[in-house]
C-alpha cells in the first residue's frame, strides 16, 4: 500500500467535510443530566456489585 500510494499521487477530493468546534458544544442542562445519570449508575454498580 505504501508503494502504491507513493507511486500514484492522490486525486484532489472536493468532498471533504470541515469540522467546526461549535458542533461539539453542549448545553448546561445536558452536562448536568449526564453527571446525574453517571452518579446514579455509579451508585447502582456500587450497591449491586
Amino acid at each position: 500500500m505504501i508503494a502504491i500510494s507513493l507511486l500514484k499521487p492522490a486525486k484532489e477530493n472536493n468532498n471533504t467535510i470541515e469540522v467546526d468546534s461549535r458542533w461539539f458544544k453542549v448545553s448546561t442542562g445536558f452536562v448536568i443530566g449526564s453527571i446525574l445519570i453517571g452518579g446514579v449508575l455509579i451508585a447502582l454498580y456500587t450497591v449491586f456489585w
